[in-house]
């Protein structure tokens, strides 16, 4: 773990008006209230001059330092859906939307003011099954739909919204794309179940691909390219971020088991067999002795709060508190759960990964008091 630096760059409140908190809840109730299945953290872009966005329930904003952000207008967009947004170098946005069935793609200054909106491209006459707009580190902007099963990835012109093509798929289009420094990468599937992980340089049209063991079966868990020609891959059940190098060969793996803050200051958990190893962040700076707590019943137990000197860990059907000696200090049965976890509940979303230029990590999160940005690096 000492490989890693881990630190809070960014954080928003929840506010009626701007981003609000997103609670996933079952459709029965547990004691007179609805079950709470997960907090739901928000969308994360990162423009290519670095301004870190965040979406949530059709609501944008863009963060100014570490702690204020500023509420983005959509007001210039008659919409009844956004299906897919980017930022661009200038700090606007494109966005694409949906509007009595129609696509329409729409580029909005750094004030929220309408510059120009296309719904004449060829493309966005039909309809369309999968959608997603693209930026790369040097501002160039892309789009990929699917329709009747062709897709087309296009380069978007940001001075009147015209497009170029830059790669077809006339079959099986993949289900995602990603573009980094120049290239677009995707996965393609088979029917044994085996996927190969494919790179194209968009200027010389030089492709390469990975398809050898051990993560040709891993491939579907790709969250974005990394800048040496790997990718980043996640299996979010347990927690885990995996490098994936040039040559398909795990670099490096993460065994995440909660990363929740207070304050200025981030609690770090990482899975150890059955034990979580925890350890205090401040500026990227670890600010104290790791220590473990545990063991545990399951492999998907993890910290959801810090407080003071008390540590939350969930585990299936039980909340631990323990101290910072790894000494437990209260257990809580399953009908006490929901509601301390209601009031308490910290997570990061690792399938909304977004890399850096530099190849460190950001990591988007939630708790009671709003949405948090992580930041990862370091790691050799």
């Amino acid at each position: 773990m000492s490989q890693y630096k881990f630190q809070l760059v960014g954080s928003v409140t929840w506010q009626d008006d701007g981003l609000q908190d997103q609670i996933l809840y079952a459709s029965t109730l547990e004691l007179g209230q609805p079950r709470m299945l997960a907090r739901i953290p928000p969308d994360l872009f990162r423009g290519p001059d670095g301004t870190l966005w965040l979406m949530a329930k059709g609501k944008v904003v863009r963060l100014q330092d570490t702690d204020t952000a500023d509420i983005f207008s959509l007001k210039a967009i008659e919409t009844d859906e956004i299906i897919a947004l980017v930022p661009t170098e200038d700090r606007s946005l494109i966005v694409l939307s949906r509007r009595d069935m129609n696509s329409v793609l729409t580029r909005l200054s750094s004030t929220g003011e309408l510059i120009w909106h296309r719904n004449d491209l060829p493309m966005l006459q039909q309809h369309l099954t999968q959608a997603q707009l693209l930026v790369d580190f040097d501002g160039s902007t892309f789009l990929y739909a699917v329709s009747s099963g062709i897709g087309r990835v296009v380069r978007i012109d940001l001075m009147d919204g015209s497009t170029t093509t830059v790669v077809s798929f006339d079959s099986q289009p993949p289900q995602n794309v990603w573009v980094s420094q120049g290239s677009l990468s995707w996965v393609v599937f088979s029917d044994a179940g085996t996927h190969t992980w494919v790179s194209k340089n968009l200027e010389t049209g030089q492709q390469r691909t990975i398809g050898e063991p051990p993560f040709q079966y891993l491939l579907d868990q790709v969250q974005s390219p990394l800048p040496n020609g790997g990718a980043l891959l996640a299996v979010p059940q347990k927690g885990e971020l995996i490098w994936m190098n040039s040559e398909g060969i795990e670099s490096k793996r993460l065994p995440l088991a909660g990363l929740v803050r207070e304050n200025e200051e981030l609690a770090v958990g990482i899975r150890e067999k059955d034990l979580i190893c925890i350890t205090r962040w401040k500026l990227g700076e670890a600010i104290s002795s790791s220590f473990q707590v545990g063991s545990f019943s399951s492999e998907f137990s993890r910290l959801i709060a810090s407080e003071g000197n008390s540590y939350y860990v969930l585990d299936p059907g039980k909340l631990f508190i323990f101290d910072e000696n790894g000494h437990k200090l209260k257990e809580l049965e399953q009908f006490e759960v929901n509601e301390q976890r209601l009031q308490r509940e910290g997570a990061v979303a690792i399938s909304k990964s977004v890399i850096e230029p530099a190849g460190s990590i950001l990591l988007v999160g939630a708790d009671a008091v709003g949405a948090y940005i992580v930041r990862i690096s370091g790691a050799r």
